[in-house]
């Protein structure tokens, strides 16, 4: 979480960043460092699977929060997405588009952080979860188009569902 806000697209992305990344970066010194030395231009050194694996937690968290269902490591699988805007296109008509049997829409703050789920009607722990954060994150750059605005989709069920083969003990 010290790093996003340097992508943040918010009203207030430069607020952000100068209240809380300062802060941060003291407390982990190995992180400026590898900061520092990455940083070319206005290009700062990334790491995706780190917010991957952040909102994999979110999104089971969000779970258990909005819908009381319990995913189980060894039944459950939980796979996340950091799209561009056809990616998200793609979710949205092919996921967001279904009927489903829960369904939540937050924003929290001046659109800090904006989230929405749904839940498969035929199965509790089948959702599909799109996050925006800081009013969309800057991740990487088009060399025709500039910047790409990423949104992040976690999608949540059941490991036969989702593909996913189970462990060989």
């Amino acid at each position: 979480m010290t790093v996003v806000p340097f992508g943040g697209q918010h009203a207030d992305a430069l607020e952000t960043l100068a209240a809380l990344v300062p802060g941060r970066l003291s407390g982990n010194r190995k992180l400026h460092r590898q900061l520092a030395a990455g940083h070319t231009g206005k290009n700062i050194p990334f790491d995706g699977a780190k917010l991957e694996q952040l909102f994999t937690f979110i999104a089971r968290g969000l779970l258990w929060f909005h819908w009381k269902v319990y995913l189980r490591d060894n039944t459950h699988s939980i796979r996340c997405f950091v799209v561009t805007p056809t990616g998200t296109q793609f979710f949205n008509e092919q996921l967001f588009s279904k009927n489903s049997r829960e369904h939540v829409n937050v924003v929290l703050g001046i659109d800090t952080i904006r989230y929405e789920g749904k839940q498969a009607v035929d199965d509790p722990a089948l959702s599909i979860w799109r996050f925006s954060v800081y009013g969309g994150l800057v991740l990487s750059e088009n060399a025709e188009s500039g910047a790409v605005e990423t949104r992040i989709i976690v999608i949540t069920g059941p490991k036969a569902a989702m593909n996913v083969p189970e462990k060989q003990s």
